[in-house]
């Protein structure tokens, strides 16, 4: 009886499949490398832009105070005598002014984050940054609604929303940068950690890669000595 050869696959066969193993190896690896450090990138990208929003609204506060302040005390000063309709004009520009710098904290402040889950301090100075705004707007609007005379009324209002922009100024620049900074570094460790596994990880898995691909190499060179001793 005929002993029956052994078929082995053909070159094309092992190199072609060597080739496509290879590719889907390499190529999931560098997937789930690009997604980690992604997602690492977009969370500091995230922090970072929150700290920019933060400076933003402590300077926009910051205007804003001055803008009123200014107003109140041109107006005092021309109230003396009757207003004329360049007064008006200019004080009308002030005031719109004014407005639409608490109108832009107003939405900048809405941008930080307060997420009560990841930092109740920071969730509560949120929303006094927001509260306080709301009160300024609404006592600004009565001011205006009382047709804004000089009398012991506006002098009351006046303070009263000076002392809110000395505290909301506060809680923008020193209480809440405090609180991110406090709230950020156990993000930035972890953060510093996981792209620290990701470059040992990355050394030890394309490592490997390498061993296989020698050990492949060596396997394909050993298939096709005995097709070549076969067809001899």
């Amino acid at each position: 009886m005929k002993k029956r050869s052994r078929h082995y696959p053909g070159f094309r066969t092992i190199l072609l499949s060597f080739n496509l193993g290879t590719i889907v190896i390499v190529m999931t690896v560098i997937l789930v490398f690009f997604a980690g450090l992604y997602k690492i990138i977009y969370d500091m990208q995230d922090r970072i832009q929150q700290y920019i929003l933060l400076n933003q609204l402590s300077t926009e506060i910051k205007n804003a105070e001055y803008q009123f302040t200014l107003f109140f005390n041109e107006y005092r000063e021309k109230s003396v005598n009757p207003l004329t309709a360049e007064d008006e004009a200019q004080l009308t520009a002030l005031w719109e002014n004014t407005y639409s710098i608490r109108n832009q904290a107003m939405k900048t402040a809405a941008q930080l984050e307060s997420n009560y889950d990841r930092s109740p301090q920071k969730y509560f100075l949120n929303r006094g940054i927001i509260f306080g705004l709301e009160f300024i707007n609404k006592t600004c609007n009565e001011l205006l609604n009382d047709n804004f005379s000089i009398d012991t009324e506006s002098y009351k209002k006046y303070y009263q929303i000076i002392k809110v922009f000395s505290y909301i100024e506060n809680y923008s620049s020193n209480l809440y940068l405090t609180a991110a900074v406090k709230n950020d570094v156990s993000a930035l460790i972890k953060n510093i950690y996981l792209t620290e596994v990701f470059k040992r990880a990355s050394i030890c898995i394309f490592s490997l890669i390498i061993i296989i691909s020698i050990f492949s190499t060596l396997q394909i060179t050993k298939t096709l000595g005995k097709n070549i001793q076969e067809m001899l």
